[in-house]
């Protein structure tokens, strides 16, 4: 089990987002997702999922730095350490936005993903054929 090569490069998630957008490539499912505050540890939120990737849209994104740990069903772990950023530069919330935030801010790739969940979430079906080409492109040879 391990990251997307393309959501490598992203730092954390926007303050006060709706919403943890987050994939990965491999491992065995189901796989149970925990997120703790990175310096004390405190549980934050849990999670099961059956396929590769979650998506919490009532979470809201904390003021300090934040660890997810996804578990496969074989105990391998992926612990992804994510920090608060300010807002992107390149705002709103249509596909076009997403994409283009995802492509030029490498840093804000998760709330890209976020944003393409949003969407694919109402119906539109483009998000959800971008969020299928960063999976395929992030998972490598």
């Amino acid at each position: 089990m391990r990251e997307l090569t393309t959501v490598a490069p992203a730092q954390g998630t926007v303050v006060g987002a709706k919403g943890l957008a987050l994939a990965w490539v491999g491992g065995s499912p189901p796989y149970r997702i925990a997120i703790e505050d990175e310096a004390s540890g405190t549980p934050l939120a849990r999670s099961r999922v059956d396929v590769a990737e979650l998506w919490l849209p009532d979470w809201r994104v904390p003021t300090a730095p934040f660890v997810v740990i996804v578990t496969d069903s074989q105990g391998v772990a992926l612990w992804r350490h994510l920090r608060p950023l300010p807002p992107p530069s390149i705002g709103g919330n249509e596909v076009g936005d997403a994409v283009a935030l995802f492509e030029t801010v490498p840093e804000y790739g998760l709330e890209a993903l976020r944003r393409l969940f949003i969407r694919s979430q109402a119906g539109h079906a483009l998000a959800g054929r971008a969020i299928a080409l960063i999976r395929i492109a992030g998972a490598g040879p």
